[in-house]
């Protein structure tokens, strides 16, 4: 029996929207004076181009509020972006290249020293260095904490934080940028953007910096690997599969069937909980309220008379496959198909 074997990729993209200033149909090229301002990565002059302004004059001039989407590629060189656009390993009316040409793109960038994820991205959020945000690498030691232990960047407080008596910092030398377009009215969301994880910040069990208004935006998908529950990869066999007859009803009852007999692991393949409070991290132990235990179903979708698995469908146990309707942001069972895009699962 063939079981295929899906990998499942956390894309290093964060982004930030509704930052205060607009976007125009003609980008800003960051690095780069006012000739061929328009130009982009790639060919701008066909027909896409003239329905990429068809489609920002729509959307730009008919009283819609202003929207501003900041994407960061992490560790993708300018220079690499417009070889692959040009080259053709990234389509050029694609997504990067559509951006590109009408969006603000930094040709050169002044880097963060050290050129860290966390710093780099606090750097952005910030508008300042490591001197002020305090922010210095993606692992280091507090200067509080014990000399065997460390405290990650994507988790640390920002803008410093009170050391006699330990806790928050009456004066913070930074403050992220979604803080004062919050104060003033802004909605702001953030995905996997350190910092924006809505989480409280402690050293040695005492907080030295809560959530709100520093970690706090208007909708957040927090850095997964750090927001207290660490990224891991799975390898799945087919000895880690049985049958389950009450998986099989709830995946005919939400409409999905399968061509070969129904497969599920026998045991969850990841358990953690998380406080219903919402400011609290989760965490891999069984401490806290809201429980859960993700399992996979494998199920066989081509009517080829043959077997072969080409779907798995992640689910959380403790709530069962339903056919929703989900209520944002919960997205219900997370269907993955071989050859497909990958599925999000949002609990």
């Amino acid at each position: 029996m063939n079981l295929k074997t899906f990998v499942s990729v956390t894309s290093a993209m964060s982004l930030v929207a509704s930052i205060a200033w607009t976007a125009t149909a003609t980008p800003a090229r960051a690095g780069q004076g006012g000739d061929n301002g328009d130009r982009g990565f790639g060919d701008s002059r066909g027909h896409d181009a003239d329905q990429d302004q068809d489609q920002d004059h729509d959307g730009g001039h008919h009283g819609r509020k202003p929207r501003v989407v900041m994407i960061s590629l992490d560790g993708a060189k300018p220079d690499f972006i417009q070889k692959f656009i040009e080259e053709g390993v990234l389509p050029r009316d694609g997504g990067l290249a559509r951006l590109s040409r009408r969006g603000a793109v930094a040709l050169q960038n002044v880097t963060a020293s050290p050129s860290l994820t966390a710093v780099s991205h606090i750097a952005i959020a910030t508008g300042s260095t490591a001197v002020h945000n305090d922010i210095p690498s993606n692992t280091f030691e507090p200067i509080v904490g014990p000399i065997s232990g460390s405290i990650s960047g994507f988790a640390a407080p920002i803008g410093g934080y009170s050391e006699n008596p330990l806790g928050p910092s009456p004066h913070p030398t930074a403050v992220p940028l979604w803080v004062q377009l919050r104060q003033q009215g802004k909605k702001v969301v953030t995905a996997t953007w350190p910092g924006g994880d809505g989480a409280d910040i402690s050293i040695n069990k005492t907080v030295v910096q809560p959530a709100q208004p520093t970690r706090i935006t208007d909708f957040t998908v927090p850095f997964g690997a750090f927001g207290g529950i660490g990224a891991q990869g799975f390898s799945l066999s087919r000895g880690d599969f049985t049958a389950d007859p009450s998986i099989v009803a709830a995946l005919q009852a939400a409409g999905h069937f399968s061509f070969s007999p129904v497969l599920v692991t026998s045991a969850p393949i990841e358990t953690f909980s998380c406080s219903a409070a919402a400011t609290a991290t989760c965490t891999n132990a069984s401490t806290l309220d809201v429980k859960y235990s993700i399992r996979v179903a494998a199920i066989d979708t081509t009517n080829d008379r043959k077997v072969n698995y080409d779907t798995l469908v992640f689910f959380d146990a403790n709530r069962g496959i339903t056919a929703g309707p989900f209520h944002a942001p919960s997205t219900g069972p997370a269907y993955v198909k071989f050859g497909g895009e990958n599925a999000p699962v949002l609990l």
